[in-house]
């Protein structure tokens, strides 16, 4: 099990005290945290605030937005806010601890790369999680920014969805931390996974909202570098790693990134071979091949024609839902085998 906890490492020593404050008022069930000799603001509190949350997803008893207004007193102490009393939070542990189990029991998990890890925790979100439209009616429930809300209600916002994704990992030896900032201007939270030392970008919650057909799983967001998806822009970026690898990519390590007729050819026997219900198919642009020069729409044409001559030489019947509307021109081609 990975207990690394990041933003604790990245803090300097009066950072370090806040954080320990807060977590060990957190953990007491205090009213109130205080740090002697500290001078306290109220941004660099809200931000620490969040650290520990991140740091610790086991952590569910804090409203979400009483971190931004958690100075109290003359700004002189920080005020705790949890939702439940140490007896009630015994019970709730208990569950989510419940399914974390049920989850990690599968046959196999300790035989699986990090990849393959990764893709099981996040098939298993996409299928037994959903997202949540209000938002925790506005902010006003907190069980949706939580792994309780996640693993215990089936529904959850970014943020629990993101914590849920480093709880599992991390149980499952796989480094990887919840990170914070905006996509396409709106506030978002996604994670970092490091696989032996590269970094790479994974946001569930926006492969979840690419999903058309249930249980058709969608991987355009699965360890995509800095620069594979515009609109991301991280809080304190200085604190990461930038995220420039491509072998762990989802296209990459499952051959979908092809850049010649013979690659696509194979990459499509292969997959209707072993009978996979979703393909997922990139023109390698950085090779100069076959593909390097085609527009996406002539790619598409490509596609479409050499399935439809593959299905014909394999002699088999499929029903088949194509969809490029997806980022970074991928075409996505959902499978049903008749």
């Amino acid at each position: 099990m990975v207990t690394d906890r990041f933003y604790y490492k990245k803090m300097n020593e009066r950072d370090r005290k806040i954080y320990k404050a807060i977590y060990d008022g957190i953990m007491h069930y205090k009213e109130f945290a205080e740090v002697p000799d500290v001078t306290l603001r109220k941004e660099i509190v809200g931000w620490i605030y969040h650290c520990v949350l991140w740091d610790n997803p086991f952590i569910f008893s804090v409203g979400e937005y009483a971190m931004w207004d958690a100075l109290y007193d003359n700004d002189t102490k920080i005020k705790i806010t949890t939702l439940c009393d140490a007896e009630s939070e015994k019970v709730f542990r208990k569950q989510v601890e419940n399914e974390v189990n049920s989850i990690l029991s599968a046959t196999g998990l300790d035989k699986l790369s990090d990849f393959q890890k990764e893709v099981f925790v996040h098939d298993f979100i996409i299928n037994n999680i959903k997202y949540d439209q209000t938002c925790g009616d506005d902010g006003k429930r907190i069980e949706p920014y939580t792994v309780y809300g996640a693993l215990v209600e089936h529904k959850a916002v970014c943020e629990g969805i993101a914590k849920t994704v480093k709880l599992l990992l991390n149980l499952l030896d796989v480094n990887c931390i919840v990170v914070s900032g905006k996509y396409k201007g709106n506030a978002h939270s996604w994670n970092m996974v490091n696989i032996k030392e590269w970094s790479y970008n994974l946001d569930v919650t926006m492969d979840m909202g690419r999903v058309i057909h249930d249980r058709k799983m969608r991987y355009n967001y699965f360890n995509f570098r800095d620069k594979d998806i515009e609109g991301y822009e991280l809080t304190n970026a200085h604190l990461y790693s930038e995220c420039t690898a491509i072998r762990n990519n989802y296209l990459v390590r499952t051959r979908g990134l092809v850049s010649n007729d013979d690659q696509l050819r194979d990459y499509i026997h292969n997959a209707l071979e072993k009978r996979r219900n979703c393909l997922y198919i990139k023109a390698n642009k950085n090779i100069d091949e076959g593909f390097s020069k085609l527009s996406f729409k002539a790619f598409q044409e490509k596609v479409n024609n050499t399935y439809n001559d593959v299905v014909k030489e394999m002699g088999i019947s499929t029903k088949v839902f194509i969809d490029v509307t997806g980022p970074c021109d991928i075409i996505s081609m959902e499978v049903s085998y008749l």
